[in-house]
């Protein structure tokens, strides 16, 4: 954007008041200087989320969401800049015009021509969907269950016949060969240009900005010469079908800490059925292979996989083999157990409860390979069926990193197949991975916590750490850096209170004990935080970023040792093969972390 442009959008935010915009959405109570809201972007009971009226931004100091006025509600309305600066004018009464700005001029500033063009058709062939031309493909929608607001929130349309995509675009002032490069229409055999799509429903297909970069489009009549169910915009500047997921902008707003999985889908018809059921963090891969490109924009977004396919012998092969794509990249992998020959829509069309149980049962890559080729294969025939079915088996098993995994499938294996783990390790061509053979899983105390138990540990690390922070301003700006969180509830109470009290006054260098006492004479915590400041203020702490960090990684130590302890205890417990695994996978993961 230009420095003109900046410049108006720094006048608006002056002209705005980043408490009433927020206010509108959350209930505002002031303490002190500022105003404290439950923080909408986590979890949250207690008001964490800080709004500063004097310096016109908002943070939560829980999960360190931070920003001015534009970003609040970016974030909590999952809108772009645009939207959000139209929306903000419209509640404090601002004309746009008043500033002589035009987001739509704005807007095409930012946007490859490409995309103007895109977006322009995404709406073209909406509104062709409601005409008297366009009612069957409607009807057809309906039949299939699609919504009305499926049609809008996913921008499904129709392409017309006749070539009016084209003339269409021209009287905008469009050239002709902008409109054939981006991939709205073509030269056919006869030298005469012609739209890319005629007589189907459109999907449009959207980056990550929610700007359309291409279409594929569905024939939903069985007549006519054309055998393709689906034909997608050929490869453009800004559509290459390798690099991009259908649905991947509304599943990246759909992912949060509570649910961070993604489900990988084959179709577009997938995505709309899963969306109806509240699964909105789903994409398809729209009949091509998962790329490198694909898994590196999924990264950004989670490490996270549910595959979801059909479930007939071609969906459960290719289930199993982007499966060994994603393991290879180190993805945490999962496969829903699909026993029918169904696709995701169908089952949900058919039988939705059978769908809500199947979903439910989600496989390690391992265990879903095993049960498929052993439908393949009969182990107690010959030793023939036993190397087929091992060899099978082989490219998964290679690419699993982890030894607690490896040994527990082994295990099941070596009952399976009677033959030895030292065989099976042969036939699997497996390295000798380092195998835990104690199980408890807490580490050995070190140093002057060896006499106390991990929790107490976690505790007074955390307590060293909170008193640092009442002896020196440099701490708490450390942690705000660093968004730590502590893990204790009253030490969190306590941290929100002294960050108010550094935040108010720039001048602050540390806390007084008796002034911050005083303050909570008559709050519960009071003789929690007598009782740090009894403890510690006679010894003598040195105050280096070192020193911090060595307590965050200690910290994070402890949090992961009790995690991986807890979910050891519910491994001794259980009795079900699927919860074991699964317990053992997240283990495994910790015990990563541990060495990270």
């Amino acid at each position: 954007m230009s420095l003109e442009f900046n410049q108006k959008i720094q006048k608006i935010k002056e002209a705005v008041n980043i408490v009433d915009i927020v206010g509108q959405y959350l209930k505002l109570n002031r303490k002190g200087q500022n105003f404290w809201a439950v923080c909408p972007f986590h979890e949250d009971s207690n008001p964490s989320l800080s709004v500063s009226q004097d310096k016109q931004i908002y943070k939560c100091f829980a999960c360190g969401e931070q920003g001015n006025v534009f970003k609040f509600l970016q974030n909590y309305k999952n809108i772009d800049f645009f939207t959000a600066l139209k929306e903000i004018a419209k509640l404090s009464k601002i004309d746009l015009k008043d500033f002589d700005l035009e987001i739509d001029d704005a807007r095409k500033v930012e946007l490859h021509q490409f995309k103007i063009l895109n977006n322009l058709a995404v709406s073209f062939y909406q509104y062709q969907l409601t005409t008297e031309e366009g009612k069957q493909a409607f009807e057809y929608l309906k039949q299939r269950n699609i919504t009305e607001t499926n049609i809008n929130d996913f921008g499904l349309g129709y392409a017309p016949n006749s070539n009016q995509l084209l003339e269409y675009l021209k009287l905008q002032g469009y050239k002709q060969i902008d409109i054939i490069e981006s991939g709205l229409a073509k030269v056919n055999d006869k030298d005469k240009v012609k739209d890319m799509f005629f007589n189907r429903i459109t999907f449009p297909i959207v980056d990550l900005e929610g700007n359309c970069v291409g279409f594929s489009a569905r024939k939903y009549l069985n007549k006519g010469n054309d055998n393709f169910k689906y034909i997608n915009t050929s490869e453009t500047e800004i559509f290459k079908k390798g690099q991009i997921l259908y649905n991947l902008y509304n599943a990246k707003k759909a992912v949060s800490v509570n649910n961070n999985n993604i489900y990988l889908v084959e179709g577009y018809m997938d995505v709309i059925s899963l969306t109806n059921q509240q699964i909105k963090n789903c994409v398809a891969l729209m009949g091509t292979n998962l790329t490198l490109q694909h898994m590196d924009t999924l990264k950004k977004i989670t490490n996270n996989i549910i595959i979801f396919l059909d479930g007939d012998e071609a969906g459960k092969t290719a289930a199993y083999k982007i499966a060994i794509n994603l393991l290879a990249h180190e993805f945490n992998v999962k496969i829903v157990d699909n026993p029918t020959n169904l696709d995701p829509d169908e089952l949900i069309s058919k039988d939705v409860e059978n769908f809500k149980e199947i979903i439910k049962n989600t496989l390690h890559p391992l265990a879903f390979a095993i049960n498929f080729f052993l439908q393949k294969y009969d182990l107690k025939k010959d030793s023939e069926q036993v190397k087929e079915f091992l060899a099978q088996l082989k490219p998964l098993w290679q690419v699993i990193q982890d030894p607690v995994t490896i040994k527990f499938y082994l295990d099941n294996l070596e009952k399976l197949t009677n033959l030895s783990q030292k065989e099976l390790r042969l036939s699997l061509q497996l390295q000798q991975k380092y195998i835990v053979q104690n199980t408890t899983y807490v580490n050995k105390p070190k140093n002057k916590f060896k006499s106390i138990s991990l929790q107490e540990k976690l505790l007074e690390v955390q307590k060293q750490l909170f008193f640092l922070l009442l002896l020196d301003r440099s701490v708490y700006l450390f942690l705000e850096q660093e968004k730590f969180i502590f893990a204790n509830k009253e030490l969190m109470n306590l941290y929100f209170l002294i960050s108010q009290q550094y935040q108010e006054n720039d001048k602050l260098t540390k806390i007084d004990f008796d002034e911050i006492l005083n303050l909570l004479k008559d709050n519960e915590i009071f003789n929690f935080l007598q009782a740090i400041i009894n403890q510690y203020k006679d010894k003598n702490y040195e105050v280096k970023q070192s020193i911090l960090q060595d307590y965050l990684k200690i910290i994070k130590k402890c949090l992961i040792e009790s995690e991986i302890a807890s979910l050891n205890q519910q491994l001794i417990k259980s009795d079900d093969l699927d919860n074991k695994l699964k317990l053992l996978k997240e283990m495994s993961v910790l015990k990563n972390k541990l060495n990270d």
